[in-house]
């Protein structure tokens, strides 16, 4: 049997310390008295137990990280007397959004091998999705109490650790520091020269929670959008979610499925019976347009990214706080 998991989350805490307690799971499930407990056994091995079972783990983690990098945790998790096993690899992915704020999503699967451990699984599928849920919260707030430097911190970690987290703070210095304010003197290296629009980026990031597990579509948009780097790609991802909420729009308030009709089209039908706000439409008719630049070889100045996602920012603002209200969001989710 096969479980697979995606979670997604916004992290108030700098991307250096992120990357520490992913690689550090026996000083974050500590810090959080998390039900996983582990303790390192090598540079990159834990060994320990979780849901009674136990559990090995190894760490791999990119030796040149930026801000935005890649850690891997693969997990054997046993079953006593040889009843079974799982495979597990939590993929995580970071991408700092501003010296102070990292977005974080995990990928989970977990295959397991005999028929015990695959109704152990099953029988854990629902606690499985809430301690994932769990754990990113955790790990936040690990991180949190890691990057400020804790006073509790001393009381819960052992002498190793402890050191393992010293050493860490002098190895970030600045970027590292006890306090991280908004004029520090950290310089991060551009995330992509092309990024000139990170601001519009990151307030669409800052949606991303309030969509999460209520409309999977526009979720994955939402990392897909900030995962690309390039022009002509954000162009597409913006007019894919412009559809998606069109799609929406077509079936909840037109009654009607969306079809093949040119997206200019539906617009003009959408605004002509009023079942979005004006400035919306304004919105939405401008992000049709800009977007179109991304689906044709046609020239385009970088600024219209810009305001491409603005416009796109004021849409999905409106689209989490009225569009998703009561609504079974059937056009986003599926």
């Amino acid at each position: 049997m096969k479980i697979a998991v995606e979670k997604g989350r916004m992290f108030g805490v700098s991307w250096p310390w992120v990357r520490f307690v992913l690689a550090n799971t026996d000083i974050m499930t500590t810090v959080n008295h998390a039900p996983l407990q582990v303790r390192k056994t090598s540079r990159k091995d834990f060994q320990g137990t979780i849901f009674g079972v136990s559990v090995k783990m190894e760490v791999i983690e990119d030796a040149k990280p930026d801000p935005k990098d890649e850690v891997h945790i693969i997990a054997d998790v046993s079953m006593p007397f040889c009843l079974g096993r799982t495979h597990t690899v939590a993929h995580y992915r970071y991408s700092a959004t501003d010296v102070s704020t990292t977005m974080v999503d995990l990928q989970l699967t977990l295959d397991t091998v005999g028929p015990a451990m695959a109704f152990y699984a099953m029988s854990l599928r629902r606690r499985i999705d809430d301690y994932l849920n769990q754990v990113m919260c955790d790990n936040e707030r690990a991180g949190a109490l890691l990057q400020e430097g804790d006073a509790s911190l001393k009381e819960l970690l052992n002498e190793e650790q402890l050191a393992r987290v010293a050493g860490f703070r002098r190895e970030w210095g600045q970027a590292a520091s006890v306090q991280l304010h908004a004029d520090a003197p950290l310089v991060l290296p551009k995330l992509d020269d092309q990024q000139a629009w990170q601001p519009e980026l990151s307030e669409l990031f800052g949606l991303y929670e309030r969509v999460q597990g209520k409309a999977l579509l526009m979720e994955q948009e939402l990392v897909r959008i900030r995962e690309t780097r390039d022009a002509v790609a954000t162009l597409l991802v913006t007019r894919r979610m412009l559809e998606l909420i069109v799609t929406q729009v077509c079936e909840e308030k037109m009654r009607r499925p969306r079809g093949s009709e040119p997206l200019g089209g539906i617009l003009g039908k959408i605004a002509h019976e009023q079942f979005v706000p004006d400035y919306i439409m304004t919105s939405m008719e401008n992000l049709n347009r800009l977007s179109t630049y991304g689906a044709h070889p046609k020239n385009f100045s970088p600024r219209q990214v810009r305001e491409a996602l603005l416009a796109l920012c004021s849409i999905m603002e409106w689209y989490v706080s009225a569009a998703m209200q009561g609504s079974g969001t059937k056009g986003t989710t599926e």
